[in-house]
Formats: C-alpha cells, structure tokens, sequence
C-alpha cells in the first residue's frame, strides 16, 4: 500500500483509540449496535441519540461493565414490550453485525418482524458463549428455517421462538443445548418429525412444539430422562402413531400434558398412572385413540385439575375411578362411543365445575341432584346422543334430557 494509505489507516486506528477511550463501551460493540439497531428501524436518529449506548441504553436494554473496564450490551430488546421499548420498521431485518455484541446473554425480538419477510442468520450462534436467552414472539414476517447452527449456543437456557412464521425441521442439532430449559417453538409452520435427539435435553422444564404441521411417530424412547420437564404441549399437528410410554417416566415432575388435536392410535398408556403431578391433561380429537378408558390410572393423578378425552373413539363405561380426582375441575368425554351408567359419585368431586359429557351413548337415569344441576348450570352438557338417558327432574333440567317415565300404583 501506498504511504499515504499506511498514515490514512493509521490516523483511523488512532481516532478509534482515541474515540474508545472518551467511550463506556468498546468502538467494535458500539458500531455493532448501530448497525443491528439502523437494520431494524432506520428511521430512528441511533447515533443522534445513544451517542455512548450504554451510558443511557434504550428501553429494555441493558450493559454491563466487565474486567477490562469496558461497558457492554449484555441484554437486546426490540419491539412493543414496554412503553419506550424501541419499535421495529415494516422493512426490519437482523443485520449479521449482531454477532459483534460479544457479550449478549438476552436477545429479544417482539412483534418486529411483522411487515416484509426475513430470515433468521445463522450469525446470531457466534454469541454460543454468552447467549442465554432467545426470543422471537410474535413475528410473522420471520419465515425460513431454524439454522442448525443455532445447536452450537452452548450456553443457552432459553429458546423461545412462537407465534411466528418459521418453517423446516425441527433441527436435530438442538439437541446439543445441554443447559436449555424452554424451548418454545409453538405456532409456526414447522414440519417433519421430532426429532429424538431432544431426549438428549436433560435439563428442560418447558417443551412446546404445538401448532405447528410436525408429522409422524413420536420415538418411544424421546422422553426417557427428562426428568425435569414440567410441561409438555405437542398439541395441534398431524402426529401418528401410539402415545409414547415413556412419558410415564416424567411422573415426579410432570405437570401440565397436551396431546390434543393430533392423530394418535391406541390406547392410553397404562404408564400415565406414575404421572402423581399431573395437573392438566388433554388427550381430545384424537380420532384414532379408543378401547376402553383405563380405570386404574386415576387414583394415582391426585392432583389433577383438568382432563380432556373428547372427540375421540373411547367405548366401554366411565370409569368409577374418576370420582377419585378430588381436586377435578373440568372433565370433558363428549363425543365419544361411551356406553351405560353415569357415574353418581362425579357429584361428589368437590371442585367439579364443568362436565361435558354429550354425544355418547349413555343411558340410565342422570344420578344428579338439582343442587349440583344448578350449580354446573350452562357446563354441564348432556345432549346430542345419550338417548337412553333420563332425568327424574324433568321439566327442571335440559330439554335434551328425556324425562324419566313415572309409574302408578294399581
């Protein structure tokens, strides 16, 4: 190079140096941010107004110092969270300079992406050694793949990713988030199977993969382990075949299970008696799961609060056992092929607030007091089948409910 491009690149080093030393923050990570923060919204003065970013970070931003001395983001937020949180441009877009923000462990996208489409770059898994946190919600615009670079954030605890317009596989390299404990990827448009390498997530409280178009079997073995899972939500895709049996083995941490709106077959696990935590689980529309409801689940679930088997091809009668679930508040086995009794010992269940059991082939007289009709009211739903069913009340309860013919003595 020529003598004056060697002093034109020198002065430069220098006015940087010089630049740095009158700044809170390292000349790269400054430069860094106004690149990613112009590719999000141009139209803000970036540079006009957070002339030293950290001194006075946006809303929802914040820094940190560190042992050189030096100031740096430490959290990223964009999008209408808060009130004065900086907003994003219908043309918004990551700019790969993010990767510059060397000491970022939140990163937080809200409804910023939600004009012209774009994609997430794989750039974002350079922060693998300091990103904790991944947020994108509410995105619509943001379509294309999940990059299986993202697998290599070695240190990130949370990924949540939903309601956006994402698309592929679930990456089979997310498998490799050792410390993840959300991953939230719900309502996108995400297809394919899950993957089993999620097995491999040993350390997750929250896995929700619904609303999405994932499809075939779930691995008998992709829950083995996870022993600190809380909530579990597959709910609202096109999954086939049994119900895996591991998800027995979740029993003394499992709260909250959603199958729902799925096209599982067969039956319901009999290893669903070890979930003794379970507070919620819905098993509804679900066409291929049937045979008889297992009677000898329940009295183990004594914490369940909400149990959902509609729309399914469930046969045989209502388990007696239900009147077990002390703590029941909603129990939904509408349009099913049940047959028989209802159970009069479901009046009993002392927190019980919705029954729905419509659309079955019940039959016998309605073993209720007017005192729990009255008390379900509009929740309590009989009709649409159950024509074998009567009701001594007669005129007092449900229209769809056949009066209990009455007999005379000779």
């Amino acid at each position: 190079i020529s003598m004056v491009e060697a002093m034109d690149d020198g002065d430069y080093h220098q006015q940087e140096e010089e630049e740095e030393g009158n700044s809170i923050m390292k000349e790269s990570e400054r430069i860094a941010f106004y690149k990613v923060a112009e590719a999000l919204n141009p139209s803000i003065a970036w540079r006009d107004l957070y002339p030293d970013p950290c001194l006075d970070p946006p809303q929802g931003s914040y820094c940190e110092q560190f042992d050189d001395n030096f100031y740096s983001l430490t959290a990223l937020t964009f999008g209408p969270i808060y009130d004065n949180t900086p907003s994003c441009s219908y043309n918004a877009w990551i700019h790969p300079s993010i990767s510059n923000l060397t000491r970022l462990r939140s990163l937080t996208f809200y409804r910023c992406f939600i004009g012209n489409t774009t994609s997430l770059p794989p750039d974002i898994a350079m922060l693998k050694e300091t990103l904790r946190v991944f947020s994108l919600r509410g995105n619509a615009g943001l379509v294309g793949p999940i990059p299986p670079q993202f697998g290599g954030l070695l240190h990130l605890e949370r990924f949540v990713a939903n309601g956006n317009g994402l698309q592929g596989l679930v990456p089979m390299e997310l498998g490799g988030l050792q410390y993840l404990r959300q991953l939230d990827l719900s309502n996108n448009k995400l297809h394919g199977e899950v993957p089993s390498s999620i097995a491999k997530l040993k350390e997750l409280v929250v896995l929700d993969l619904s609303r999405n178009r994932l499809s075939g079997e779930v691995s008998p073995q992709t829950f083995l382990g996870m022993d600190s899972l809380v909530k579990l939500d597959l709910s609202k895709n096109m999954l086939q075949g049994s119900i895996p049996s591991s998800i027995g083995s979740l029993g003394h941490s499992l709260k909250l299970l959603d199958l729902s709106y799925n096209q599982f077959v067969g039956e319901i696990p009999t290893s669903f008696s070890s979930l003794r935590h379970l507070e919620e689980l819905n098993l509804g529309h679900n066409k291929g799961l049937g045979g008889d409801i297992p009677t000898q689940i329940w009295p183990h679930m004594e914490f369940l609060m909400s149990l959902d088997l509609s729309n399914s091809s469930y046969e045989g009668q209502i388990p007696s056992t239900f009147e077990s679930l002390k703590n029941l508040r909603c129990l939904d086995v509408k349009k099913n092929k049940l047959i028989g009794d209802i159970p009069m010992g479901l009046e009993r269940l002392p927190s019980l607030y919705l029954l729905h059991l419509n659309g079955n082939n019940l039959s016998g007289t309605l073993p209720f007091s007017l005192t729990f009709v009255e008390k379900l009211g509009r929740n309590l739903l009989l009709g649409e089948g159950n024509y074998g069913l009567c009701s001594p009340l007669q005129n007092r309860f449900h229209r769809s409910v056949k009066a209990c013919p009455t007999t005379t003595s000779s």
